[in-house]
């Protein structure tokens, strides 16, 4: 009776191992449009126009960002400019406290804005 019991529990598993996989991974970190020269090398060994093609791109996203930059600063003096001049009339109207309260805030996010750039660029 007792090898019936036995005969019916199933047997341990052999240990099995799996087996390990090593994963070595090399980075680096890159800032700037331009890729650094042995990779440029290596897409100028795939394609001589691949090298031509990239860096035409890197100076149309150049191009780009001072455009887009110079239009954000263009926006951002119409903006605070509407400003002012709204809060002059309201003021001239008799509603001081409202005219000085955007007055004030138009000139406050001038002076943010001075500070956080150059907070920024010191970085």
């Amino acid at each position: 009776m007792k090898e019936d019991k036995e005969a019916r529990l199933p047997k341990e598993k052999s240990e099995k191992r799996s087996p390990q996989i090593t994963i070595k991974a090399i980075g680096r970190l890159q800032s700037g449009p331009i890729l650094p020269p042995e990779v440029l090398e290596g897409y100028k060994r795939i394609d001589e126009s691949f090298l031509e093609r990239i860096l035409r791109i890197a100076e149309r996203e150049q191009a780009f960002g001072h455009k887009s930059y110079s239009l954000g600063q263009i926006f951002a003096f119409s903006v605070v400019l509407i400003a002012l001049l709204c809060a002059t009339y309201l003021g001239l109207r008799g509603k001081e406290w409202l005219g000085g309260g955007i007055g004030l805030g138009a000139l406050a996010s001038i002076a943010i804005a001075y500070f956080y750039s150059h907070k920024r660029s010191e970085k």
